[in-house]
Parts: structure tokens; sequence; C-alpha cells
């Protein structure tokens, strides 16, 4: 009898537990299944470092949960080639818009072609065209002579740099109001390392002036330049004064006084008496 009651017991439990797989079963067929959402990103291929241009080698695209991407993640990798990596971008890492500049908001060094340096040198309103140069213009620089055997001379010595900042500012001036406004002492030049040392060089022994380029005009004339006359000027002779002449004034002779007009008298008149063709007489 005791042992019909444990055989029922463990009929009851498993038919309890069959029962509840069933459920589960059934419940689980029936119950719709939730759909997650994906999107493509784009991730870099590669270890890509700092202050580097992005190229689409440097790209792939995954696919991961839209709940899991940052939202300013991109997704088309057109969108990113062309820019900086303003940071160090690992492999794998999601490239996101804070990670990545336009070249016009990177640092100098960036803006710099390879091969090229960065040489600040000083100017003035008159020596830097009155403001008018701004970043991204060309210009060319006058060398004046004012000391040693080439004192007088002038000649321009280099053509067509780039001009990249004025003052510390790297943009042009949205407002050209602004930019004649502009009180810059400064102006910083893209150009080769020989270049820099010859413009050193130059503003040691000389006064150097930019001329501002026209946009598109890149013709370099090679005979520019000319020297003040060195004939040595001739000396001025000393001014001698005029000996002294002496003048001596005559009195001046006082002019006669007319005589006073002398009034007739009886013996002064004479009467003559004619008789044909002779005469007869006179009388007083």
């Amino acid at each position: 009898m005791k042992s019909q009651k444990i055989i029922f017991i463990i009929a009851l439990t498993v038919a309890a537990v069959t029962i509840l797989l069933t459920y589960n079963y059934l419940t689980a067929i029936n119950k719709p299944q939730v759909t997650v959402a994906t999107r493509n990103i784009v991730i870099a291929a590669q270890d890509i470092a700092a202050r580097t241009t992005i190229t689409p080698a440097m790209l792939t695209t995954v696919e991961r949960p839209a709940d899991s991407i940052d939202i300013d993640a991109f997704t088309n990798p057109s969108k990113v080639s062309g820019f900086l990596a303003l940071t160090s971008i690992p492999k794998g890492a999601v490239i996101t818009a804070s990670r990545i500049g336009k070249p016009d908001n990177a640092p100098l060094p960036v803006r710099l072609k390879k091969g090229t340096r960065a040489l600040t040198i000083p100017i003035d309103p008159v020596s830097g065209v009155a403001g008018f140069i701004e970043p991204g213009d060309y210009v060319d620089l006058i060398a004046v002579m004012n000391r040693g055997d080439d004192a007088g001379k002038v000649k321009t010595f280099m053509h067509d740099v780039l001009v990249i900042a004025i003052g510390n500012t790297m943009e042009q001036a949205s407002d050209p109001q602004a930019s004649q406004a502009q009180a810059a002492t400064t102006a910083t030049l893209a150009v080769t390392p020989k270049q820099a040392e010859v413009i050193t060089l130059a503003y040691s022994a000389s006064q150097i002036r930019l001329t501002l380029r026209p946009p598109g005009d890149r013709d370099n004339h090679k005979d520019d330049g000319f020297s003040l006359p060195t004939t040595p000027p001739q000396p001025i002779q000393p001014m001698v004064a005029a000996p002294a002449v002496e003048q001596h004034i005559a009195p001046a002779t006082p002019a006669p006084t007319p005589a006073a007009p002398r009034k007739p008298v009886a013996h002064d008149l004479m009467v003559t008496v004619i008789d044909g063709d002779h005469v007869v007489g006179s009388d007083k």
C-alpha cells in the first residue's frame, strides 16, 4: 500500500512537470519574436595616426545594434574620406564626428605640405600691404638693402609664397571690412627649408616688404630688381661773396628858373614907311 502511494506521487509529479513544460513550449511558440534593429557603421580598418588624412582604404563598415551606436557615428565611408584624424583612432574603433575634422580646423602643422616649413616674419601697415593680405593669399618678397656694399639695391628675391596665417588667424575673414581693420604684426609663410634660410638672412641685412599677388597670377620675372646710382656726389663749391662796388651819387643840378616874360616898352616899337618899291624911312 505504501509503495502504491509512492508510485502515485511520482506519477503526479511527472505529470505536473510535463504539463509545465508543455505550457512553456506552447507559450514560446505563440509569442511574437522581437527583432533587434541594426545599422551599418564606419569603423577603422587599421590604426589611424593623429593628424592623418583619412582615405577609403583606412575604413570599413560593420553591422551593429542600432541602440548601441553613438549618435555622431558615420554610416557612409564617403562622408569620412578626406577628413583628418584629430586623435589616434585604433583599428576597429567607430569613426565619430568628434574624432575627425576638416583640414581648415586642423592645427597649423597639418596644413603644411610635405617638405615645407612655417616661417613667421614681422610686418607693419606698410610692409604688410595695409592689412589687405589674408591667409591663403600669395605674396612676393622684396629686399631693400640698407648697408654694406649692396646698400641702395632693391630686388624681389622670392616669388609666389603662400601665406598660411596673419597674426594667429588661419582663416580668411568673412567680413571684408574686418580684414582691412586687422592690425596684425606678423605673417606666417609656407616655405621650403632653403627659402626659410634666405628670408632669415635677408631680414638681418635689409628691409623686407611684401607685395600681394592677384588670384591665379603665377608669372615670375627673374630680372626683377635694380640698384640706385652709386656715382659719388660732386663736392659743393663754397660760395664767394662778390666784391663791394662803391657808388658815388652826384648831387642833382637844380633846374634853371625860367625868366619872367619882359613887358614891351615904348622904344621897342618901330614903324616902317614904304613908297612904291623902296623904303622911305622908319620911325620908332
